[in-house]
């Protein structure tokens, strides 16, 4: 996808390879008063203004869809030696039910995501 602006909206463009040329797909893209899920790289959170942190707090855990934003990370994470889990379960053993359905995933090195794990099952109980 191609996304573009040229001052006066965005419009999002697909290649056609059957013809080699960009087709309009979506005419002037809006985004919405407000978002439901929010997505960001907390590896710096230590160093969050106050304000963002209790903004953050105020947020609800991020949930991604399964088979197009999930399984892909899984797959590349647990390929180079990591882990992907919702918590309970492995990312890639979830059956998907529907073509959107979203999860919550936490992937990364083995040791962080099994210390996720352990928290997550403590107070699961």
């Amino acid at each position: 996808m191609m996304v573009l602006s040229t001052g006066q909206g965005v419009n999002c463009f697909m290649l056609d390879p059957s013809i080699g040329e960009f087709i309009l797909v979506d005419k002037d893209v809006r985004i919405k008063k407000k978002g439901k899920i929010y997505s960001l790289n907390e590896g710096y959170a230590q160093y969050f203004y106050p304000d963002v942190t209790e903004y953050l707090q105020k947020k609800k855990y991020p949930e991604l869809r399964l088979l197009y934003e999930c399984n892909p990370m899984a797959y590349i994470i647990e390929q180079a030696g990591g882990m992907a889990t919702t918590g309970s379960v492995n990312v890639l053993d979830i059956q998907p039910t529907n073509i959107h359905e979203r999860c919550p995933v936490v992937l990364g090195s083995p040791d962080d995501v099994q210390e996720y794990m352990a928290i997550f099952k403590k107070l699961r109980k």
